[in-house]
């Protein structure tokens, strides 16, 4: 779990360093705060999820897996909303981007760090 949360602050870091002189600080500023909040709400999924790993109760397993989704798009609509409110000058391509590219940083990993 770890190594797919570092693999997408790694793949949004590299991608928002590329933008900066390609569109400017505030536009590498805004992917990468895309990144965060892709990546923030993971992060509690993933220690939802893992607080349960010894559990053998299927359902508490299954509750905690409910509760860490909705847990993570109540926390993904709130960085998003925080973001947008707080954050000047907002470029919501570029937020949109960092938030989908740190998304589909998430196949490789899988594939790069599966088990044999």
């Amino acid at each position: 779990m770890l190594k797919i949360l570092l693999t997408q602050l790694g793949v949004g870091g590299v991608c928002a360093v590329v933008a900066w002189p390609l569109a400017g600080m505030a536009a590498a500023l805004q992917f990468f705060l895309g990144t965060l909040v892709g990546v923030i709400p993971n992060a509690y999924l993933g220690m939802r999820i893992a607080g349960f790993g010894k559990a053998t109760d299927a359902q508490s397993m299954l509750r905690a897996a409910w509760l860490g989704e909705i847990g993570k798009l109540a926390l993904t609509i709130m960085l998003l909303v925080g973001v947008f409110v707080f954050v000047r000058p907002t470029r919501p391509g570029w937020l949109l981007a960092g938030f989908v590219i740190s998304q589909l940083s998430n196949w490789p990993a899988l594939y790069l760090f599966r088990r044999d």
